[in-house]
Formats: structure tokens, sequence, C-alpha cells
């Protein structure tokens, strides 16, 4: 099997970057924030963050706007001295359920180099008084009294999901991956996927993308005629086939974790998304089937933030 980096070249400097869904409620490594108007759109189009507040001492249920449910054990959250909490507890949850829900989170499909196929997302942490929580180990997911969690299927949803959880790339411990945190399939019951809560912080349902054939590189050249300078972009690919999304490696010489990645023969879709000194917001996107070690040109015209949240939404059909 051929492999080979994904990477992507610009006419102008960029730095992409992983958007947090709320400062200070990110769990990832801390990367370099993409230039303030691109940062700005991602906060403002990006899944919102749903904020509950329960009492611990005893049994409660949470359930996100989209559908998902997690039931927590009483006793089941420790503070910082191993104790078991009660009283109120504030619990965010951040719910992601399609392509665009992936990008404009900044995340990416792939773990470790590999490509991923996402049966959803979600991001759920637990706090008191300012102080962040823990799971206790007697509800942990491999106990008999866990906490549970009852996430929507939707009908693009594949079977034979996995768990994985956010952490450092192995190749760049400040790239962010997901890691398997349980290779179990998780099973359905009844539209939901069912499973006992991993951790407290971003959960992954996806499965391994298993193809056979040659993996290979391309590169991305994005150009604008009507920039009044270089831009600052950060660009995907977007596999129309299946619910995957790659965010690109933000200079010529980064890209080294997607070695091998992706796959030859793949109808994909590049999207890049960039800003002018000005804060002018630009979009160029183009389809293209992937083929062995070829450079591609997406023109980026500008556009408004509405517009371009119109055109990403677009993807998931």
């Amino acid at each position: 099997m051929k492999k080979q980096l994904i990477h992507m070249t610009l006419f102008s400097a960029m730095t992409l970057t992983l958007a947090s869904c709320e400062e200070g409620h990110n769990d990832f490594p801390q990367l370099e924030r993409p230039p303030v108007s691109l940062t700005s759109f991602l906060d403002d189009y990006a899944p919102a963050e749903q904020v509950f507040t329960v009492d611990a001492t005893e049994e409660f249920r949470i359930t996100g706007e989209k559908g998902m449910e997690v039931t927590f054990p009483a006793g089941s959250l420790l503070d910082g001295d191993d104790q078991p909490v009660t009283g109120e507890v504030t619990i965010r949850l951040i719910e992601l359920y399609s392509k665009t829900d992936i990008m404009l989170s900044g995340l990416s499909t792939e773990s470790q180099g590999d490509l991923l196929e996402s049966g959803g997302e979600f991001y759920l942490v637990a706090e008191q008084d300012g102080e962040a929580l823990r799971l206790n180990p007697i509800n942990g997911q491999w106990t008999n009294n866990p906490v549970q969690v009852r996430f929507p299927v939707a009908p693009d949803n594949a079977p034979d999901m996995i768990l994985f959880s956010g952490g450092p790339s192995d190749q760049n411990p400040e790239e962010l991956t997901w890691i398997v945190s349980n290779d179990r399939v998780v099973g359905i019951d009844k539209g939901y996927y069912a499973f006992p809560l991993p951790d407290l912080n971003w959960t992954n349902l996806d499965k391994f993308a298993s193809y056979p054939g040659d993996r290979t590189n391309i590169t991305v050249q994005v150009t604008s005629n009507s920039a009044g300078g270089p831009l600052d972009v950060q660009a995907w690919l977007v596999f129309n086939d299946m619910k995957s999304v790659i965010r690109m490696p933000g200079s010529t010489t980064a890209g080294t974790g997607y070695d091998g990645l992706l796959p030859v023969g793949m109808d994909v879709t590049i999207v890049a998304i960039g800003s002018d000194a000005s804060g002018h917001l630009y979009l160029g996107s183009k389809d293209i089937l992937t083929a062995e070690d070829q450079t591609y040109t997406v023109h980026a015209e500008r556009v408004s933030d509405q517009e371009a949240e119109d055109f990403m939404q677009g993807l998931n059909n």
C-alpha cells in the first residue's frame, strides 16, 4: 500500500486551529487560534453549548436539545479530593451530529492518521463552583452502575460504531486525534446508541473506514481575485459518500500526522474559508475525485457569514 501525506499549500501565510466551543471549557490541546474573523465565524455558528443545573445528591438525567440523554446515578461525581459531590452542579453539553457540526467545531474524523466514519460526537463535563468534577470509578463504563448515555441515531449514521475520546496525537502531541476508549461495538436501542459514558470530556462514536487501495497526498491552493491582500484560510476535506470530515493542516510543512490517510478514488468536496486583513470572509469549494499526487486550486469569493453557514449546512444533503 502506497502511503504519502496530505498537506496544504497557500499563496499566503496560514494558521489552522481548533476552535473551542467556549473558552475555558475545552480539554483538547491548546492549538494556535485562527484569525479573529475566522474565530468569530466558528464561534457564532458552531453548535451551542447547553448548560444544566442539577442536584448531584440523587440520580438525575439531562436531555440535550437534539435528543441525547444522560443518566447519572447518585454519587457518580467526585470533587478534587475524591469525595462524592452533593448539592447543585453544572453540566455542560455540546451535541454534534452532522458534517457541518464537526467542521464548525474545528474537529476531524481521524484517529492517529486513520480515517474514521462518524456516528456523532459530544462534549460532556461537570463542574461545581467552577471546579471540574470527574466520574466516580464505581460508576465507570466497566461497572454495574455506570453513567448511561442514549445518543440519537441519525438516518445516515452507520452501525458498528465504537467509542473514542479526544487526546494528543502520537506524531504531534499538540495536535488533536481521536483515541479508542472502548472497542466494543455500540448497541442500538429504539433509535439510540446506548452505552456507558467512558469519561467526562469529548466522546466520539465512530468506526474505522477501511479501504484496501492506495493512499495519496493532495495539495490545495487557495486564490481570490477580490481580496485586498493575502487571505488567512481554514480548509476541510468533506467526504460526500460518508460522514467524514478532515481539517487540513495549516502550512506547507505541516501534515505528517495525516500520512497515508486519504484513499485514492474518493468523492470529496474541498471547502476553504478565509479572511483578509479587514476581516471580510471568503468562501471557496471544489468537488474532486481524489487521485494520486494532484494539486487543486480553490477560488474563494467574498461572502457574508450567513452565506458561508448556509453553504456548509448544504454539505449535509
